[in-house]
């Protein structure tokens, strides 16, 4: 049995967790909008194709795309025709039309999607992008997602997992890679998800925490306010998983044997900080840390006085950048 989204869902709210964020402009039918649902996988179609016999009539509960060339071509039936076809899409309970590259829609055609309450939906974006879109945002909405206790930070094009125990430092660290013109994307709590191509994606738990950072000693600071809206990403792939480990640590892993000052071994014990990750061996001077089956870059900073941890984790960030880029 197929899986479903409310299409409100989907359409109605700012979604930081995509590249591409779609706004629509919500121009008939949708009285009814609230009670729509879209099939998971999505399926869509195009109105020229369906009008032209091109694909199969109507799927039910599909998704239909157009742009001003299918508007044109149901414009140029019958208005009889036009009657019977919006019909067939109540018939089918069609989630909506959604009409791109804001192609101008006729008073025929709203009149017809008010009475059969298909709701029809416009966007600037060409049909290409918003099926992109679409398809990103519902798998994100759908996907498995883990959340951290961590600080994500976009360094070099690189994005940069800040992890540790509270109060070592993660924050003040990322302020400081802020201030030299790197970008955050999350603090505090980050929230990853495997995307559709398969990489490891980050960004914030909570929107409406979005740009916002917490100081030991001075509290919330705005981002935004502070650096600019330039000092912000909403999302960014995990590249590179760097903790913070205290002077207590430390010693800790040194009595254990789990620790050398190259960073040769690999960290045991640490799995339950990423619910489900595990550290595998990888190169022979390198840490490999696993999440959703996905290997990710790791290694370990120890914190401690005249340290800067900012300009160390720029070091790993191109070190890692060197390597990839002798592949």
């Amino acid at each position: 049995m197929k899986s479903k989204i409310p299409l409100i869902k989907l359409v109605s709210v700012e979604d930081r967790s995509v590249s591409e964020n779609i706004t629509f402009e919500f121009v008939a039918g949708t009285s009814h909008i609230d009670e729509k649902e879209l099939n998971i996988p999505l399926q869509y179609q195009y109105l020229e194709k369906i009008l032209l016999g091109k694909q199969t009539c109507v799927i039910p509960e599909s998704l239909i795309i157009t742009e001003q060339e299918g508007l044109d071509k149901l414009l140029s039936y019958s208005k009889h025709r036009i009657h019977k076809f919006f019909h067939l899409m109540d018939e089918r309970n069609v989630s909506c039309l959604v009409v791109c590259n804001n192609a101008e829609v006729s008073n025929d055609i709203k009149k017809r999607a008010e009475k059969f309450s298909v709701p029809i939906l416009r966007t600037s974006l060409p049909s290409r992008v918003v099926i992109s879109t679409l398809l990103d945002r519902i798998h994100n909405l759908t996907a498995e997602t883990k959340t951290i206790h961590g600080t994500m930070i976009d360094v070099f094009g690189m994005g940069v997992l800040l992890l540790g125990k509270s109060g070592v430092g993660k924050s003040e660290t990322s302020l400081e890679l802020i201030a030299r013109g790197h970008r955050l994307v999350a603090d505090d709590l980050v929230k990853l998800y495997k995307n559709r191509v398969g990489k490891i994606t980050a960004t914030c738990y909570n929107e409406k925490a979005f740009g916002l950072m917490e100081l030991r000693g001075v509290g919330i600071i705005d981002i935004d306010k502070i650096y600019g809206a330039s000092a912000l990403r909403p999302i960014k792939d995990l590249d590179v998983v760097i903790r913070l480990i205290s002077w207590e640590e430390e010693q800790e892993l040194k009595k254990s044997n789990s620790y050398s000052r190259l960073g040769e071994k690999d960290i045991e014990g640490f799995e339950n900080v990423l619910k489900g990750g595990k550290f595998l061996s990888g190169k022979p001077h390198d840490s490999i840390f696993e999440i959703f089956n996905t290997k990710i870059y790791y290694r370990e900073v120890p914190v401690g006085p005249g340290r800067n941890i900012a300009t160390i984790v720029e070091v790993i960030v191109k070190n890692y950048l060197s390597q990839i880029n002798r592949l």
